[in-house]
């Protein structure tokens, strides 16, 4: 695959392996740092082509020029070999890399494809919580979270830990979204929820507590 110079204009070949560690590569000519993706393309590129006024990557889809249906079926392709490639060796840290993610809701949307939905416990945060003893056999543990990711992400499993007077670790369990009944499948961007958990009886040598969100 080929891509353009944005600071000499020179033309560059990259590969898939490149582009899985880092959009941002080193140009051969003059040794200024660019974003690979924005002129990527599947054919040779020349340093006297006029800019695009839009990213050449989905150029081909939406602007279709005459007799360009060779490219068109050769570039879709390539398209599908890369985004293999991501998705076999790298596929989690690609589709949660903030700065390719947004390329692959374009992609994505244009296929009509679902993307995995981003999911990164530590970008929620939880604002408070509170244990409370219902009766003499159970207690409920309560909590406000909050997802401050720029995307939605679904609710995280809760890891309640129990620890003696000594600190040492007697009892643990992990709540799930469904067996505390989250209210629906994704958090929205900036969007508190309060969750509750119900526990049976604790030990009577508790000395604490630890609650962990996982994925």
């Amino acid at each position: 695959m080929y891509t353009l110079c944005s600071a000499c204009k020179t033309p560059q070949q990259v590969n898939a392996e490149q582009l899985q560690e880092s959009a941002q590569i080193t140009c051969q000519h003059c040794s200024e740092k660019f974003n690979a993706l924005e002129f990527l393309s599947v054919r040779p590129i020349s340093n006297t082509d006029q800019q695009p006024t839009s990213s050449p990557l989905f150029e081909p889809l939406t602007k279709p020029k005459p007799k360009t249906a060779y490219w068109l079926v050769a570039s879709i392709a390539c398209l599908a070999v890369l985004f293999g490639q991501i998705y076999y060796f790298k596929s989690r840290q690609i589709t949660h890399h903030p700065k390719i993610r947004p390329w692959l809701i374009q992609f994505s949307q244009a296929f009509n494809y679902a993307l995995p939905p981003y999911q990164n416990v530590e970008e929620i945060s939880v604002l408070s919580n509170q244990l409370e003893r219902l009766d003499h056999f159970h207690h409920e543990f309560s909590t406000i979270i909050v997802n401050q990711a720029d995307y939605p992400q679904p609710y995280p499993h809760f890891q309640f830990s129990v620890f003696d007077y000594n600190g040492d670790l007697i009892a643990k369990r992990t709540f799930t979204p469904k067996q505390y009944q989250a209210p629906k499948d994704l958090l929205a961007t900036g969007e508190s929820a309060k969750i509750k958990l119900a526990l049976a009886q604790l030990p009577a040598k508790m000395g604490g507590y630890s609650i962990q969100l996982t994925q």
